[in-house]
């Protein structure tokens, strides 16, 4: 088969054995394989400050062809090449921020697409910077929005705070937020957060959800036949303390089959004149202000 060799092509193609022409136009008359997949990429990168330095570590490409060494960058300048996992700058500018580059090459000398990460020397303790979040209420949740912070490194997450108590951890920046369990105002606070643990100032909004709680069930709903009419009597409900409660409007009390009476609230007790005879069923709700509606409790009589 004449000639044997190994022959890389502007495209990064290896070529493996053959016959190599040597006219001018140096055409493969033959040959057997190729490898022309890029080179891959190393994995997990990971660059961490020391007190002086810092050091670079990575997971080692898993590449067409076996990789032969790793090549080091530091701000895009050349540093080293190295055959193992890692790699050390040990006195670096204290306070600085780095950025390292790392690329595969393997045994034909091509190099993999170049992976970089950031670290500080000595440590990072630039906090982000603070968001400023804004609140639309969208029944039955609250959607919290606010736009991406910045750091000297990367912002990893954002911690949001419902009065005072965290709510989520998420790395995105936005929210939506079930908030049905006390009605009136409630202070949402974002804070954003970096992989050093390093949190910005918080940035906060305040959104009142109104009155969505119901009052309490009435109890004690009595009913006494008074000659031919049906007293209905019952105790007050309540709509505070809950915060944000409009308190109670009205009662609502419904005879089975008739129009429903409303007793605007202290009031406590109604008389139906001459419901007719036999069994007289009754349910009573409580309403509030702005209409929340309580669980209905029934009550029944035999009037003779």
């Amino acid at each position: 088969y004449g000639i044997w060799a190994i022959h890389v092509d502007s495209r990064g193609c290896l070529y493996l054995g053959g016959n190599f022409s040597s006219t001018s136009t140096g055409e493969w008359v033959r040959s057997f394989a190729r490898f022309c997949n890029p080179v891959a990429q190393p994995n997990a990168l990971t660059a961490t400050g020391t007190s002086t330095g810092a050091r670079v570590t990575w997971q080692a490409a898993t590449s067409q062809l076996p990789i032969l060494r790793y090549k080091m960058y530091r701000n895009g300048v050349f540093a080293g090449d190295t055959t193992g996992l890692s790699y050390g700058f040990p006195s670096l500018p204290l306070g600085s921020t780095q950025e390292f580059t790392v690329r595969a090459q393997d045994v034909t000398g091509r190099l993999s697409a170049p992976l970089s990460a950031i670290a500080i020397v000595g440590g990072d303790t630039t906090p982000p910077a603070a968001v400023a979040p804004t609140a639309q209420l969208s029944l039955p949740s609250v959607v919290l929005n606010w736009a991406a912070s910045s750091d000297n490194v990367a912002v990893t997450g954002y911690r949001v705070l419902r009065n005072g108590q965290e709510i989520a951890t998420l790395p995105s920046t936005t929210l939506q937020y079930v908030d049905l369990a006390v009605s009136g105002a409630h202070t949402y606070t974002v804070t954003a957060v970096d992989a050093a643990g390093n949190a910005s100032l918080p940035g906060s909004v305040t959104i009142d959800v109104g009155d969505i709680e119901a009052p309490a069930v009435p109890t004690g709903l009595t009913l006494t036949v008074v000659g031919s009419d049906v007293v209905a009597t019952w105790a007050p409900s309540q709509d505070m303390p809950l915060v944000g409660g409009t308190g109670v409007a009205r009662y609502q009390l419904t005879p089975a089959g008739r129009p429903t009476v409303n007793v605007a609230h202290p009031g406590t007790s109604f008389t139906e004149t001459n419901p007719g005879s036999g069994t007289q069923t009754y349910s009573l709700v409580a309403v509030d202000q702005a209409g929340n509606q309580s669980t209905a409790v029934l009550a029944s009589v035999v009037v003779p």
